[in-house]
């Protein structure tokens, strides 16, 4: 077990359009094994956490005590999930949290006036030696991935009270806390991210887009969707990478480099052909799902939010 010291820095309000409240929560962590020697300004690493709460969700919440510290229920939140996330290894520079109705409860499940505030004193957690995965910097990339598909399914909930974003086979998701080391490991974990982006909720999307004849396959169908509903907003990229990753599941072994759109895919992703690393290769692929996850999660704020 080793132990980490975890010590806030003053909290920031962030100025924002949306019908919301931030609060960004800058803090360092340390190992405490560093702390009083040489090496302890070079040990210390710096981070942050944005909490934002929705303005319906914090109405509610004020309204039913009136000790109710926003601040500091906030803060709470934020710090259990860095707690959390240090401990199976997964925390990530920059973490965001949004609190809404449709992730939390009705009632606020704590009591500000038992919370210390986030200057008071520093935080000691004892943690495992070993991730849950091994390599740690899939770990970091994977759990960011997820993070940002439930926060999206919040805000596509708020707007059309369903889901949007679905796991048909849970076992796809370790394959993104994998490394790929191999042509058959790489084309598995493609394999498996394809799964993951392909499972969208088609039956919602069809009724949205106001089309009950459409038949397209999932992604033209989810492209259809972001076109209606963010129009002169829409971003073209999103659907570029779900196809290139789909195209990418088609090549060897399960079927011919020669495939059409194989050698384009790869070029999409900065690759070459034939991939000689692989472990790299299968980075830059998760990367570029995370920035498309990233992307559509701000089309979604802006529209929940503005």
């Amino acid at each position: 077990m080793k132990k980490f010291v975890i010590n806030f820095l003053q909290p920031r309000e962030l100025s924002t359009l949306r019908d919301a409240f931030e609060v960004s929560f800058p803090y360092w962590i340390i190992d405490e094994k560093y702390i009083g020697t040489p090496e302890e300004k070079h040990q210390k690493k710096f981070y942050k956490i944005t909490v934002g709460i929705t303005g319906r969700m914090d109405a509610a919440w004020r309204a039913q005590d009136k000790d109710f510290d926003i601040l500091k229920i906030l803060y709470e939140f934020g710090k259990r999930q860095i707690i959390q996330k240090l401990k199976d290894h997964t925390l990530q520079s920059n973490e965001e949290l949004i609190i809404s109705s449709e992730t939390h409860p009705n009632n606020c499940p704590f009591d500000s006036t038992k919370i210390k505030g986030p200057n008071d004193e520093p935080i000691i957690i004892e943690i495992p030696d070993e991730p849950i995965m091994k390599t740690s910097e899939f770990n970091e990339l994977a759990a960011l991935i997820i993070d940002t598909r439930d926060n999206i399914n919040t805000l596509f909930h708020s707007l059309h009270k369903d889901k949007l974003l679905f796991i048909d086979q849970e076992r796809d998701l370790l394959q993104l806390f994998r490394d790929a080391q191999t042509p058959e490991e790489f084309i598995f974990r493609i394999t498996a991210l394809r799964n993951i982006i392909i499972n969208i909720n088609s039956i919602v999307l069809v009724r949205i887009i106001n089309d009950n004849q459409n038949e397209s396959k999932t992604i033209n169908l989810f492209e259809q969707y972001l076109r209606f509903e963010f129009a002169n907003n829409y971003n073209e990229a999103i659907i570029k990478t779900y196809r290139h990753i789909n195209r990418l599941r088609m090549s060897y072994p399960i079927h011919s480099d020669q495939v059409n759109g194989v050698l384009d895919a790869l070029k999409y992703f900065g690759l070459v052909y034939p991939i000689d690393e692989f472990t790299k290769a299968w980075k830059a692929i998760l990367i570029a799902y995370k920035i498309s996850l990233v992307e559509l999660l701000d089309l979604f704020k802006n529209k929940v939010f503005v």
